[in-house]
């Protein structure tokens, strides 16, 4: 992009630069119709009783109105003469998930069980991070890779809905080979 032209970080309200138009267009003409007394009185009253005398009113505070509307935009559009990445559009850090898988997650102390809830909360986790990387590492007697930094949802998803802790092939509650895992991903 050249050089003489902006970067905008927030384009959209270019959409309000026609609303506002419209509407000096509709409070100019306003003004012209608001003098419907002209047409009754006689054209000698005009300078007598109404204001601005003869309907000629000055332009001036429309022209400073339309400008002060049109810099307010150009202000709320954001220019810049260098890209910068805002903060909030940078991608997160990338994030390891830890979950275990033993059957003490089946419990149903929580409805309808840790194991539903766990996913759950990782499925919103996921959806909020849908830009950024995440990996997922499942434990138990031994960890395992279940999704590596990915921002791929579907896969995701879908292997989230498979877990079960049988699939697990050592029984125990080995999270320090999960935190070695995660760390190695990371």
């Amino acid at each position: 992009m050249s050089v003489l032209w902006p970067y905008w970080f927030r384009p959209w309200w270019l959409l309000l630069l026609p609303v506002l138009g419209w509407l000096l267009w509709q409070l100019w003409h306003r003004k012209k119709r608001a003098g419907r007394w002209q047409m009754i009185l006689p054209p000698a009253f005009h300078a007598a009783l109404l204001s601005g005398g003869s309907g000629r009113d000055s332009k001036l505070p429309w022209i400073a109105l339309g400008l002060a509307w049109l810099l307010t935009v150009l202000a709320l559009l954001g220019p810049s003469w260098q890209r910068v990445e805002q903060t909030s559009q940078k991608p997160a850090d990338p994030l390891v998930v830890i979950l275990e898988l033993t059957p003490e997650m089946l419990a149903t102390d929580v409805m309808p069980n840790r194991l539903e809830q766990a996913r759950r909360k990782l499925f919103d986790l996921l959806q909020i991070r849908s830009d950024a990387q995440t990996a997922i590492v499942v434990y138990a007697g031994s960890a395992h890779t279940l999704v590596p930094l990915s921002d791929d949802l579907s896969t995701s998803r879908n292997l989230l809905d498979a877990l079960k802790p049988s699939l697990m092939p050592e029984a125990g509650h080995r999270a320090d080979l999960a935190v070695i895992k995660a760390l190695a991903l990371l």
